[in-house]
């Protein structure tokens, strides 16, 4: 089963409900995320059209435990980076929420919109063989360094993303 939400549809009370439930394997948000360095602690993503945003408050308060471990995919910027304090990493974003419970992908810089959207469909693309989640992104990396006309070609036989695809060539 898969659910979308759209920009015009989404909403941060909405988002937050589903972040909460332990019925997805994977949750996916693909958005504009900040980290501050001189405030690392007020990371955040943009759920909404509205701008509204969730913090690592709102994630670790609203994230499933107990359940079978998921995936939650942060294709936004700064998602994975954190303070550089010499201490454990774990004030940012996704080292904060990752957990026995809930594995944690993103961009650790801010990256380029195709880069980040090629990025998904391929992680995409390995997540739906059934990988591990580490496996998956592996391999998804490992891809990316391949040439774009292979990558089109790869998503032209797999009927997805022919937007990329064009862009890619």
């Amino acid at each position: 089963t898969v659910q979308v939400e759209t920009p015009e549809t989404a909403a941060k009370d909405r988002f937050l409900a589903e972040y909460a439930s332990s019925h997805w394997d994977v949750v996916w948000l693909a958005s504009h995320g900040e980290f501050d360095h001189w405030d690392p602690k007020s990371a955040c993503v943009q759920v909404d059209r509205a701008q509204s945003y969730v913090d690592v408050e709102d994630l670790l308060h609203a994230a499933p435990h107990g359940a079978a471990r998921r995936l939650l995919m942060l294709n936004v910027c700064d998602g994975a980076r954190s303070a550089e304090n010499g201490l454990l990493p774990r004030i940012g974003l996704a080292p904060a929420i990752a957990s026995s419970d809930q594995a944690v992908i993103s961009h650790l810089w801010p990256a380029e919109g195709w880069a980040a959207a090629t990025f998904g469909v391929l992680l995409a693309m390995e997540l739906a063989r059934t990988r591990s989640f580490f496996s998956s992104f592996s391999a998804a990396l490992d891809q990316l360094r391949d040439r774009p006309t292979e990558l089109a070609n790869r998503f032209d036989a797999a009927g997805v993303c022919p937007t990329i695809s064009d862009r890619l060539r």
